[in-house]
């Protein structure tokens, strides 16, 4: 099914006549950056697509922008420029013109900890530069042809760099050292430098997009593979890929036509199909939009219009199956149980861990306290999790052993990933867990600590009502507190999600959260 421009579209109407060649969100998810032909940086607000701040004037073509995780920086590439602006005052930076000489400055790309940005040049080299300073670090990093995209790893400990080589086009350096690392083996080269070709998942893998066609290389285990077809025909010059921030799916972009594939590589229904080709897409921080950038003007979509609720809903910490989302969401303990163990008897499950902590959390909602510390011991001798951890605690405090269980608890910082949740976020779970624990003063004044470090998040001034509530009249029924009318559009709404998912376990009385 196809999708043509009139159907259901937010357009975002440049002032200008001329092609938009990037697009990027701002890390709160409510501001969109953009660049093109006409060599201006501009801010559009993704409520309403008006825009704002002051323009920013480069001097030539944008070919690239970048934006830094901190909120705070904005990188543009141009023929032998790159500038660095302020996001919050549009004021310019860094306005260097030596870094590449008077080459093309193809694309740009800012690390993960917001201290440096590497940059693709015509003059067939990459190189990685001090964000505060424009001082080169790296490189340059050679290469046969000229450099059409680049992009750092989540870790900030790679750097993948894509050419218009037919031989080699892919290649995946250490951006400390600028070390070779690999060599992909994709034989069909990238066609045009007016595309976004290069995405990494949070755990290191590498999606290629090229003569449309998606490719996938995982760091860890070394492999390669083709993973779909994806809308090619013999003519495909633009693709571009995009990986959404929950890592189920990706948006593919062919010339004039985008589609959506569920990473275990099945394409998703519908098809999206432009006037005009599409040079650029991005996806928001809360997967809630996509951006596209073509022919004169960006084009904004509401993903919740278009994918299934399980695409686009996050569930911070836990790993949750499309066939497991809906009965979890709608507390089906039964039908959610019998997936999951359906998941864990399957020899196609290459994720047993998560499934047995995910059933284990179920097990304890069911108040089986026994067959839930099973299912986490067995979760945790497999693989060392957070969400494993979390159900073990939670299954001690089943059986009566709190003092355990708030030793257990400390455990989930010692093998946490860092990559995998906000610290603060951590901390609610674990001043939770505690409270379930027994120790109610010190959680609550724990969160109480935590609210004025995240400017009264409602995902935490939420669970401290309640935890008030039952702390002043133990043994009353609690009847759901009313949420703000405006969370759906809001990213508290996912840690709300995954706390009332974990918590309710020991009755913690969440409100349920229509999927």
């Amino acid at each position: 099914m196809k999708i043509p421009l009139e159907s259901g579209n937010w357009r975002v109407r440049a002032a200008t006549d001329q092609v938009v060649l990037s697009v990027n969100f701002l890390p709160d998810g409510k501001h969109l950056v953009s660049g093109g032909f006409e060599g201006t940086l501009r801010r559009w607000q993704v409520r309403d697509d008006r825009e704002v701040g002051i323009p920013i004037e480069t001097g030539s073509v944008i070919h690239g922008t970048g934006t830094s995780k901190d909120g705070n920086w904005i990188v543009s590439g141009n023929k032998g420029w790159i500038v660095v602006a302020n996001a919050k005052t549009d004021e310019k930076v860094i306005a260097h013109s030596e870094l590449h000489g008077f080459s093309w400055v193809r694309a740009v790309d800012v690390s993960p900890d917001s201290t440096r940005f590497a940059t693709a040049s015509d003059d067939c080299t990459s190189c990685i530069w001090c964000l505060s300073t424009g001082r080169r670090l790296v490189g340059p990093m050679m290469h046969e042809t000229m450099v059409v995209a680049v992009k750092f790893s989540p870790r900030g400990d790679r750097v993948a760099t894509a050419t218009m080589s037919s031989i080699n086009p892919v290649r995946i350096f250490d951006s400390r050292n600028g070390q070779l690392l690999h060599t992909l083996p994709i034989t069909m080269p990238i066609r045009n430098e007016h595309c976004t070709p290069l995405t990494w998942s949070k755990h290191g893998q590498l999606f290629v997009g090229s003569g449309g066609k998606i490719f996938c290389f995982d760091g860890f285990t070394n492999s390669f593979k083709l993973l779909s077809e994806g809308m090619a025909h013999s003519e495909v010059n633009h693709t571009s890929v995009f990986l959404s921030s929950t890592g189920k799916f990706l948006a593919c972009s062919t010339d004039r036509l985008i589609s959506f594939w569920d990473t275990s590589w099945k394409r998703l229904e519908p098809v999206i199909e432009d006037p005009t080709n599409v040079h650029c897409i991005a996806i928001s921080p809360d997967n809630m939009f996509l951006a596209s950038g073509g022919d004169q003007k960006i084009i904004l979509r509401s993903l919740r219009d278009i994918l299934p609720r399980y695409y686009t809903s996050d569930t911070p910490l836990l790993r949750i199956s499309e066939d497991l989302f809906k009965p979890w969401m709608q507390q089906d303990w039964t039908n959610a149980e019998i997936v999951l163990t359906e998941e864990i008897t399957s020899s196609s499950s290459s994720n047993r861990w998560d499934a047995l902590a995910n059933r284990a959390l179920i097990r304890a909602r069911l108040q089986r306290w026994r067959e839930a510390y099973d299912d986490a011991e067995e979760s945790l001798t497999i693989q060392l999790t957070v969400v494993g951890h979390i159900a073990k605690a939670i299954s001690l405090v089943g059986k009566g052993k709190k003092e355990a269980a708030t030793r257990r608890i400390d455990l989930v910082f010692c093998d946490c990933d860092p990559e995998e949740c906000e610290s603060e976020f951590l901390l609610l779970i674990k001043a939770i867990l505690l409270f379930e624990a027994g120790k109610r003063d010190e959680a609550i004044l724990r969160v109480q600590d935590l609210i004025s470090r995240v400017d009264n998040d409602v995902a935490y001034c939420y669970p401290m009502d309640l935890m008030t509530m039952k702390q002043l009249d133990y043994g009353r029924t609690l009847e759901p507190l009313e949420l703000p009318d405006n969370l759906a559009q809001s990213n508290s709404i996912a840690y709300l999600t995954t706390i009332s998912l974990v918590s309710c376990s020991l009755s913690f009385p969440f409100m349920y959260i229509d999927p």
